[in-house]
């Protein structure tokens, strides 16, 4: 996001362990009322976590999304140990050129299980509130 027209601040955050949550607060303007982010899913070979231009809420009134997975469309999908950063991998796995899309699950079908590093639904829920 940094450097791209319209964005007003970007902050970056340390590994968000499974279950935990972090928070940020970010400073902004009326002018600024749209909010953007990005998290990898580190179980994967290219999925994260995000929204784009989410409304800011102009009252106190909290407002709750949850937040789908997407593939980056930047490497093909093996699921292999050799390729996957939470299975120790260092390098990135095979290149591949697609646009993001919705990605839909861990498939299981090769190191990965969808049981373990799997979601259903939505891999993160994000809060945002006003705070004054």
């Amino acid at each position: 996001f940094r450097g791209r027209p319209g964005v007003r601040r970007v902050a970056v955050a340390g590994r968000i362990p499974p279950g935990r949550s972090i928070t940020l607060r970010v400073r902004t303007t009326t002018r600024h009322l749209r909010f953007s982010f990005a998290a990898m899913q580190v179980c994967s070979n290219d999925t994260f976590a995000g929204v784009s231009r989410l409304p800011l809420p102009l009252t106190k009134k909290r407002r709750v999304v949850a937040v789908r997975a997407w593939d980056a469309g930047t490497e093909r999908n093996t699921e292999s140990a050799a390729h996957v950063p939470c299975l120790g991998a260092h390098n990135v796995g095979p290149d591949e050129r697609r646009r993001i899309t919705r990605d839909p699950t861990i498939r299981g079908i090769a190191d990965l299980s969808k049981a373990r590093q799997g979601w259903d639904t939505a891999i993160a829920r994000l809060v945002v509130r006003r705070v004054r």
